[in-house]
């Protein structure tokens, strides 16, 4: 097995639109679920998702979640407050 000689981190969208992707798929998923979570204002849900996003992903910074876990956590966090 060859392991790679470079590693590339894309921190500012140049070579994937992460923040684009992130908007598209959070509405969708929204849009997806039905009210209420659909009626709610994308705005404020998109900042409700980073915020979860930054919140969990130091957690497993930390080492108090596995990767998989932070991720399960978020998406729990963001559709509780609408019982889903």
């Amino acid at each position: 097995m060859t392991l790679p000689t470079v590693v590339l981190f894309d921190l500012d969208d140049t070579l994937f639109a992460h923040q684009r992707a992130v908007r598209l798929g959070v509405t969708a998923h929204r849009r997806a679920s039905g009210a209420p979570l659909a009626d709610a204002d994308d705005d404020a849900e998109l900042a409700r998702w980073h915020a979860l996003e930054e919140h969990h992903y130091g957690r497993y910074l930390a080492g108090e979640l596995a990767y998989l876990e932070q991720r399960r956590h978020r998406a729990r966090d963001f559709v509780e407050p609408y019982g889903l």
